[in-house]
């Protein structure tokens, strides 16, 4: 019987000890001067505070507020704490103790679980590395900025370009992606001449991957139009154009759906000489100009675009845009540019509050809209 309890009572100590250490798991985190580990709240995080301000930095991340990045500027011996406060008034403080290469670099409150030990990709000054995601990424953190440069890709927003400035030999660091789904990433950075494999696809399983004419919008449902078919929705628009040099430059569609602008151009050369445009701007200004007042202007960036306005003599092109959400006071106005490449036939053309926010849904049904021929009897410039 002595035995029986004497082996119980070390059962019980043997599960309070092990759930002694997954509390302790939870409460600390080890960082790193090497790698920048990421702390994910279920909410956005309004307050942050470092005990140890000479040792440490930490960020709230700008583009996603409910996650913490923390990293050590050196090693350290003495431990300290990190305290967060959440929207929702939670207050969560973590022991941080310095270990040169921690096991987790992702705590995942968010979903109540932990990251497994980070997976290595190998990167190289001779060549650029792809990451390839699930969604589109809202952040990404290098913990090594000196050693390799990363980039989001503009024109497919799931896809992280990494490349090596140089060879760093047996040194490591890490890199840190957060896709718009809220699932957040670290992978450690090891040095090869010649990797083995250029393009890492991290796709998850039974999550369908956007490609690069279906980026439209984090926002975007899942019933929302993609650029590739909003390109060839009948015209609604016949008063936005410019023509000079015998070449037209029509806004043919402004669309609004899920938060998302869709703006539809279209270019018409009916002279001996091609066109290469070289980019296009959109400007939010001021309608009117006074050299009295001080006046903002904010460039508007797309989030993706499809199509062309490069095009031969005798042809036409489209191109199709789209941004995060547009709306405009009385007093504002868009102003579009396209530039040519190589030349000096620039369009210019002023999109009114009226074009903007009273944008409709794109219909490609729509029975009073109708598709413009490319030389018909319309004007572009009606």
């Amino acid at each position: 019987m002595r035995r029986i309890i004497t082996i119980t009572i070390a059962v019980l100590c043997m599960a309070a000890w092990h759930g002694y250490s997954y509390a302790q798991g939870v409460d600390t985190v080890y960082v790193s001067s090497m790698y920048t580990t990421h702390i994910h709240f279920p909410t956005d995080l309004v307050y942050a505070d470092l005990s140890n301000k000479a040792d440490l930095d930490a960020i709230i991340v700008e583009k996603s507020k409910d996650v913490l990045a923390v990293k050590a500027k050196w090693p350290f011996r003495n431990t300290c704490n990190i305290t967060a406060m959440e929207s929702n008034g939670n207050l969560k403080s973590y022991i941080l103790k310095y270990r040169e290469h921690p096991d987790v670099l992702v705590i995942d409150e968010k979903h109540s679980r932990f990251s497994d030990r980070p997976d290595t990709v190998e990167i190289s000054s001779l060549y650029t590395s792809h990451l390839v995601f699930s969604s589109e990424l809202l952040y990404a953190d290098l913990s090594d900025m000196g050693g390799v440069s990363a980039m989001i890709l503009p024109q497919s927003q799931n896809v992280l370009a990494l490349k090596a400035r140089m060879d760093f030999g047996a040194q490591t660091s890490s890199v840190s992606a957060l896709e718009s789904d809220g699932f957040l990433h670290t992978y450690i950075l090891r040095y090869v001449e010649h990797p083995a494999q250029k393009v890492i696809s991290k796709q998850r399983e039974g999550v369908t991957p956007v490609g690069p004419s279906g980026v439209v919008s984090r926002l975007r449902n899942q019933d929302a139009p993609l650029l590739k078919d909003v390109l060839d929705y009948p015209q609604r628009l016949f008063h936005l154009a410019t023509k000079h040099d015998r070449i037209t430059v029509t806004m043919e569609n402004i669309f609004s759906y899920s938060d998302i602008t869709y703006v539809i151009m279209r270019i018409d050369n009916r002279s001996g000489v091609s066109y290469e445009a070289d980019r296009t701007s959109f400007v939010i200004g001021s309608r009117t100009k006074n050299r009295n007042r001080i006046v903002e202007e904010t460039n508007l960036v797309p989030k993706s675009g499809v199509g062309t306005l490069t095009v031969g003599p005798g042809r036409s092109s489209r191109m199709a845009f789209t941004f995060d959400k547009i709306t405009l006071s009385q007093e504002q106005v868009i102003r579009v540019c396209v530039y040519e490449l190589n030349g000096r036939r620039d369009f210019f053309l002023t999109i009114s509050p009226e074009d903007v926010n009273l944008a409709t849904r794109p219909d490609p049904s729509d029975p009073e809209a109708e598709r413009k021929p490319l030389f018909g009897k319309k004007s572009a410039e009606k």
